[in-house]
């Protein structure tokens, strides 16, 4: 079996304006060159392969054709990548779910839609379900971004839902600050900004499949607070909604408590730390509105399973529920999975107070409502300019960096590490995420004198596998990933908007061949071929081909 599966972002092409000076037309054939879309960006990922060669494969315990079985010495740094994997992870997990105790402000301008509470909190008897009723009736239907074509389409098998964007509501400014502090305390990079992006809204029947969010420039996560969630019954105190109570609390919208005191997050998420979320193969299942893009690595149907050790993200204390990810259920006793955002092996209600956050590239989804309603805020998270993160990281986890400086030490003569996570077309390092900037900051340290560069790549795996007759079960699998370099300049050479300046910039790349490129998780994952994962890649909420950074891209270091 072969299979291939690429990865690319960009933005949008402005025609030129009528030219009157030789500087202005020079000028504005580099701005040309310059701006991408990502319709450029597919157009050339079916080209790449055919114009540029490879620079290495990555090293896999599947041995391929006449590609050798790993050395001794690689076997090694392998267990010990997917051992410093785990570990980073713990330390800065890609999601993370807990509970916001303090009251919080929100008001609703849209038009039918209007609501005001100074005091929305966690643990609150008061049901809202008429309101997000209404809001249901009178807000727009949501989208999703249909990346194989770059549009933005309403389907209700894909999604089906209602929102309220950005300018029909508001919240004050220590609500921001609040989840700015949650981020920064369980998340790289650290110092981020946060705004309002939407509320989710969904009812009977509502759902949303699983789903990555849009890549952009210097998004690095995306945080939901929760409404009101009336999916499920009753119990210990919980809204029912089968139950007598039906009147909305009018718990005063001048409410003397002053959502602008300070906020208390029960729980900074220090329990389990966790493996990669989701288990990018698996259904994660998630409620943003998050845009999603395509999956780096290759344009197939490529999936890396998570360990299955049965970890998971984070749990801050106070949550109903956390656990194996089949059918959890809440300390009521109720199975809470119909409804409910999730996330790895994480299902979190949209009670009020609730919250998730995670990085854009973790596939998560809402499973179908089968009674009651949910609503939950949705927030984008930014990193700030010209952070250092890798002077973040070193100092945040010196422990981990020298860990990860060991291994690194090991590996001779030029190599690469394929990043964990994907990121748009023009990240640089101070975009990196998570471990990825873990492992870029210990590769700089280790080789403080040699070339260390992060590009976007293509890997184009080819797989075989031989079926037992007897037992129906894959005896053996055969895997090869090479990999090809895919920066901006190779998507202009594909379009043919290149010129001696382009060539140039990439001269460096003309003797860069046959490089080792190892995983952080490649070790303890096995390859998983479906056309449900190949629906994730391409589904997000909304989807913009005129934007270079709509489209996620594998990334990885090369250390020369």
């Amino acid at each position: 079996m072969k299979h291939s599966r690429n990865e690319l972002t960009d933005s949008p092409v402005n025609p030129d304006k009528k030219q009157k000076t030789d500087d202005e037309t020079e000028q504005n054939q580099n701005f040309s060159r310059s701006i991408r879309t990502a319709f450029d960006i597919n157009f050339a990922l079916s080209d790449a392969r055919l114009k540029f060669r490879p620079i290495g494969n990555v090293v896999t315990v599947w041995p391929f054709e006449d590609h050798p079985v790993p050395k001794k010495t690689e076997r090694e740094i392998l267990n010990k990548l997917s051992e410093l994997n785990k570990e980073a992870n713990k330390l800065s997990q890609p999601y993370c779910v807990g509970t916001l105790k303090d009251p919080f402000y929100l008001e609703v301008t849209y038009a039918g839609c209007e609501f005001k509470r100074n005091n929305l909190r966690y643990g609150q008897f008061d049901s809202y379900k008429n309101t997000i009723q209404k809001w249901l009736e009178n807000a727009p239907v949501s989208g999703f971004g249909d990346n194989r074509v770059l549009e933005t389409k309403v389907d209700p098998e894909v999604r089906k839902a209602c929102e309220i964007p950005a300018e029909g509501f508001k919240v004050n400014s220590k609500l921001l600050d609040t989840i700015a502090k949650i981020w920064s305390t369980n998340f790289l990079p650290a110092k981020v900004r946060v705004e309002p992006y939407k509320i989710h809204i969904y009812g009977k029947g509502g759902h949303f499949k699983s789903h990555r969010d849009t890549p952009e420039k210097l998004l690095v996560g995306t945080f939901l607070l929760g409404i009101d969630d009336t999916t499920m019954q009753e119990s210990y105190g919980d809204y029912d909604e089968e139950s007598d109570v039906d009147a909305e609390s009018d718990d005063d919208a001048e409410s003397d408590v002053d959502a602008e005191d300070d906020q208390v997050v029960e729980g900074d998420c220090d329990a389990e730390g966790g493996l990669e979320a989701a288990d990018s193969g698996q259904v994660a299942e998630g409620d943003h509105d998050a845009e999603g893009g395509l999956e780096a690595v290759d344009s197939g149907q490529v999936a890396q399973l998570g360990d299955r050790n049965g970890e998971g993200g984070r749990v801050a204390e106070g949550n109903l529920y956390a656990g194996s990810g089949r059918g959890v259920q809440a300390k009521s006793g109720f199975d809470q999975r119909a409804g409910n955002f999730c996330i790895g092996n994480i299902q979190q209600t949209a009670k009020t107070g609730h919250w998730v956050a995670f990085y854009p590239d973790v596939p998560h989804s809402v499973e179908p409502l089968t009674r009651g309603y949910r609503a939950a805020i949705a927030f984008k998270i930014y990193s700030l300019e010209g952070v250092n993160i890798p002077e973040e990281v070193s100092r945040r986890y010196p422990s981990v960096i020298e860990r990860t400086k060991t291994v690194l030490a090991k590996i001779k003569g030029p190599y690469g590490i394929i990043l964990q996570h994907h990121y748009p077309m023009g990240t640089d390092a101070d975009g990196l995420v998570g471990v990825d900037a873990v492992i870029l900051s210990a590769a700089k340290q280790i080789r403080p004198n040699h070339t260390v560069r992060l590009i976007p790549i293509m890997v184009r795996i080819h797989e075989e596998r031989i079926m037992d007759p007897i037992h129906d079960i894959d005896s053996e699998s055969c895997i090869d990933a090479i990999v090809y370099p895919f920066t901006r300049h190779h998507v202009d050479i594909c379009l043919g908007r290149s010129d001696d300046n382009t060539k140039e910039s990439i001269a460096w790349i003309k003797d860069v061949k046959n490089l080792p490129f190892f995983s952080w998780d490649f070790k303890e994952k096995s390859m998983m071929w479906s056309s449900e994962e190949d629906e994730i890649n391409h589904t997000g909420n909304e989807s913009d081909g005129t934007r270079e950074t709509s489209v996620y891209l594998a990334y990885a270091i090369v250390v020369l």
